[in-house]
């Protein structure tokens, strides 16, 4: 568990510069950004997703290529330091804002989702094919003709790409990691606009209050979105 708690922190933290880095680049007139912290972490899964697509075409994907893409950023970091400094310092006060109450339910939550993490993967498809598919990547690339082996190979995704760049073990709950991490950005996301809707946030409407509050409701009643999802490679859940 305490590696899969590690492995969140820096695949959220690598997300996290690489989309910094990505607002760096188009908005020139600004020396910071005051986005969500959750869209830089999508944005920054995106841009790497891109990277890894653009790559498996060629070469595999491995661990090695997403620690070139975080050591690159790093460096990047000292040319436009005071955009990424003035950046975090915004995330950091938006953090610190949120109550205690608020700050309970993150860490109650993120602990049951890697505890669940840690456990067996629930979905047939994983062991199947998805983590076969993941393997193929990270070891070979694009195979043409994959899906003559098994027709499941032909059932391809982005997804998988993404997974390869930061599966850094070939223990299964290492080739779901990417799939908690998301529950997790969507746990955390949901519950500081919460907090903000407490604080009666007049930023947020009505709509996006009642709104918030309902998919959190869903998120826990349903298995498959936060507790399920963990426990699987699966790109749909």
């Amino acid at each position: 568990m305490v590696t899969l708690f590690l492995g969140q922190l820096l695949i959220s933290y690598a997300c996290l510069i690489s989309g910094v880095f990505f607002y760096s680049l188009i908005q020139k007139q600004k020396n910071y950004c005051d986005k969500n912290l959750f869209v830089f972490l999508i944005t920054g899964l995106i841009g790497m997703t891109l990277l890894g697509q653009l790559l498996v075409l060629f070469y595999p994907v491995t661990i090695f290529f997403t620690l070139f893409i975080f050591f690159s950023i790093q460096g990047y970091i000292f040319f436009k330091w005071e955009f990424f400094k003035k950046t975090f310092i915004n995330i950091y006060k938006s953090l610190q804002s949120l109550s205690i109450y608020t700050v309970s339910a993150i860490i109650t939550i993120w602990f049951i989702l890697i505890f669940l993490e840690a456990g067996p993967t629930l979905m047939d498809d994983t062991e199947s094919y998805h983590i076969q598919m993941i393997k193929w990547i990270q070891e070979y690339g694009s195979v043409p003709g994959i899906a003559n082996l098994h027709e499941r190979f032909g059932f391809n995704s982005s997804w998988f790409t993404s997974i390869a760049l930061f599966a850094y073990s070939s223990t299964n709950n290492y080739y779901t990691i990417l799939n908690g991490v998301l529950s997790f950005w969507l746990a955390f996301y949901l519950l500081t606009h919460i907090d903000r809707i407490f604080k009666k946030d007049e930023s947020i409407s009505k709509f996006e209050s009642f709104a918030c509050i309902l998919v959190l409701f869903i998120c826990a009643l349903s298995w498959p979105v936060l507790r399920g999802n963990v426990s699987m490679a699966n790109y749909d859940a």
